[in-house]
């Protein structure tokens, strides 16, 4: 293996490292004024259509996120 190849993998690496570290850390926090984030799954569904159906005269924005 060159030199050049162990510095990419070892950049790429720390990348990763940085990527998790930022995820596990501070990605579940939420500002002020805003709620918690939520797993969505079949028992929280009908709070989120009520939650949705409320704020009716506000823009609403939907965002679903899948790990495929």
């Amino acid at each position: 293996m060159t030199r050049r190849n162990s510095s990419l993998i070892g950049a790429a690496a720390i990348a990763v490292g940085v990527v998790v570290a930022w995820y596990w850390l501070g990605a579940q926090k939420t500002p002020p004024g805003q709620p918690q984030l939520t797993m969505l799954n079949a028992g929280r569904l009908a709070g989120l259509a009520d939650q949705f159906n409320a704020a009716s005269d506000k823009t609403r924005i939907l965002v679903l996120l899948s790990p495929t």
